[in-house]
């Protein structure tokens, strides 16, 4: 009887341990799609003020040349399109009303993202999250405040 109620242990046990492992990954996963989204942001960031270094405007950065000049992350392109990891359009710009900046708009953020996007993002010059402009540096608080529609869309202004 012992080694059959000891059996059952072991088999509880290891259920347990891959329920726990599970969660672990499914959270994990969860946040890493944060992660990427703001590395990717970063990562097309750079590369664009790079390319873009000896130029005096961003008047002809697109999607188009953000994807054919190698300036976004490979995770970002999904068949010809820039995405982000919510499958969520991303769209490359010179911003409206200074051609020494451009805007990157990402559509399709979850709430918790969102905020972690928007306070995680250190090189913005300007920064409108569901077409309200933010104070910058943004506040935690204020971030989820704004950030409370589902989905979100954030456009970050960045400049040379």
């Amino acid at each position: 009887m012992s080694e059959i109620l000891g059996a059952l242990f072991k088999n509880l046990a290891a259920l347990i341990g891959v329920a726990a492992v599970a969660l672990i990954l499914y959270a994990v996963f969860g946040s890493s799609k944060t992660g990427n989204a703001i590395n990717d942001l970063n990562q097309f960031q750079t590369s664009a003020q790079s390319l873009y270094s000896t130029q005096s405007t961003f008047t002809s950065l697109t999607n188009a040349v953000a994807i054919s000049g190698g300036l976004a992350p490979t995770r970002m392109i999904a068949g010809g399109t820039l995405v982000n990891p919510w499958s969520g359009a991303i769209t490359v710009n010179v911003n409206a009303g200074d051609a020494t900046r451009f805007d990157v708009t990402e559509a399709g953020v979850p709430s918790d993202a969102c905020a972690k996007m928007a306070t995680n993002t250190p090189s913005i010059v300007g920064l409108k999250v569901n077409g309200t402009a933010q104070a910058l540096p943004i506040d935690a608080g204020a971030a989820v405040t704004a950030c409370n529609a589902s989905p979100n869309t954030l456009i970050f202004t960045f400049s040379h």
